[in-house]
Parts: C-alpha cells; structure tokens; sequence
C-alpha cells in the first residue's frame, strides 16, 4: 500500500463521537459532471452559478496556479457544497490533477492540514484558505488520488490496506489531546427507532431476518453496553471509516 485515504464525509472528533475529519474521497458513487471545464466542448456555467462566480476568485487565491474547474456532483451528495477536479501547476511548473472543494467544514480542513506529515495517510495540500475573496467560506486544493474507492479489484487486500490506513489515522491522530465531554447516545432509544422502521414504517427486503436480529439484540443489549460504557473515552474516532471512502495512489492489486 502506497496511500490509501477517506474521504468526503469523513470524521474524526473527540473521545468516539464522530464528526468531519481526514476527508479525501473524490468518487464514491456515480458522479456526474454539472459544468464541464471552459476547456470542454459544450461548457454551459449557468449549471453551477455558484462555482462561476466563486471559480475567478479561488484560482486569483491560488495565484492562479489553478486551471478551469470541472465541477460534478456525485448521486449520493445531498448538501451544497461544490466538488471539482483541475489541473494546478506546481513549483517546478509540471501540471498534476487536483481536486478542489469548498465549502468546507473547519473540522475537516483542521485534520487535513494536521495530518499532512504523515506519509501518504491523506492527500497533499496544494491551496486552502479560510475565506474566499469577501466571503467567510474555507476552501482547499488537494491531491487528486487516481485509483479507488477499494474494491474487489484489490482481491481481498483492500481490507488490510484500509486497516493500515485506520491504524495510521489513531497513531497520528494520538499525538492531538481530545476535549469536550464524553458523547453519549440512547442506545435503547436507538433500537426502538430501528425495529419501527423494520416493522411500521418500511418494506425492507429480508424483514424477517432484520426482526430476528433486533429481537437477539435487544437481548444482548444490557450486556454489550456494560463493555461499551466502561471503555476508556481518551482518542479520536475516524467516523466515516469504510471502503467507498479509500482511495490509493497505487493501481490494483
């Protein structure tokens, strides 16, 4: 394994509470171009009028080092937040491809930024900010990585190679002390919602294993949260940690 990394969405926060941490997948799910390049034949930047007017801005910030963005939109992204792959030319002048997000979520940026001196743990930050031009937006230009999200064409290693990575993200993440509370959850709370929504509110597929399930757990339940409340509450959790979240530098397998 070369690098793996996850990814958009990902999460780290104090003790096991999750929130937004490390987060470098590009491309999980399908995702489909909104404003192709100015490059492209068939451009058409009203598809994304916030990345028109933010795209002059951004690549003045990056002393425009940055070339045309491609902004897309992934099948399973849900808020606003804008993605886009580019071209940035580095120091020695090569041109490398990029990936370009903004907004971004001050948590996610912290992680990227802490977490770029360890080796191949996360991409390689070529631009970020705190604001954009008038605007309190933050903002980063990041490695693209080429090959992922793991998969089946990794022919099993693909776990071991997200386990390595998961391992580097706590010993990294150990050296930052935690604060805030402990988090907690209702964890009864949480089953009873889950057995309604098997039994009342959805037709899922299988619904008779999901009702034997639940039923074992509810049984279980007062003995694994014995184990789990006397855990000690002391690291960051990586809350996002799962194959359609890693990608490598390196090609299969």
């Amino acid at each position: 394994m070369d690098s793996i990394a996850s990814g958009a969405g990902g999460h780290a926060d104090d003790h096991a509470e999750p929130s937004p941490a490390p987060s470098t997948s590009e491309s999980k799910g399908k995702r489909r171009s909104i404003a192709p390049s100015s490059e492209s034949a068939g451009d058409d930047r009203s598809l994304t009028p916030m990345g028109a007017a933010l795209e002059p801005v951004l690549r003045h910030a990056c002393d425009d080092r940055l070339g045309p963005v491609n902004w897309f939109r992934t099948d399973w992204q849900r808020g606003g937040a804008l993605t886009g792959y580019a071209n940035w030319r580095s120091d020695d002048g090569s041109i490398i491809q990029a990936v370009v997000k903004l907004p971004v979520g001050s948590v996610e940026q912290s992680w990227l930024l802490r977490l770029q001196s360890v080796d191949h743990l996360v991409p390689r930050m070529h631009a970020h900010g705190r604001a954009l031009g008038p605007y309190d937006m933050a903002w980063l230009v990041m490695e693209r990585l080429p090959y992922g999200p793991l998969g089946t064409s990794w022919g099993g290693r693909e776990f071991d190679m997200l386990i390595a990575a998961a391992g580097a993200f706590y010993k990294a993440a150990s050296t930052v002390p935690v604060s805030g509370p402990v988090p907690t959850k209702d964890w009864h709370l949480i089953l009873e919602e889950a057995r309604r929504n098997v039994t009342e509110e959805h037709d899922l597929p299988h619904e008779q294993r999901w009702k034997t399930v639940l039923k074992n757990v509810r049984r279980r339940l007062g003995d694994w949260l014995k184990a789990w409340d006397q855990r000690p509450c002391h690291d960051w959790c990586h809350g996002d940690l799962h194959l359609g979240n890693a990608m490598s530098r390196e090609p299969a397998p």
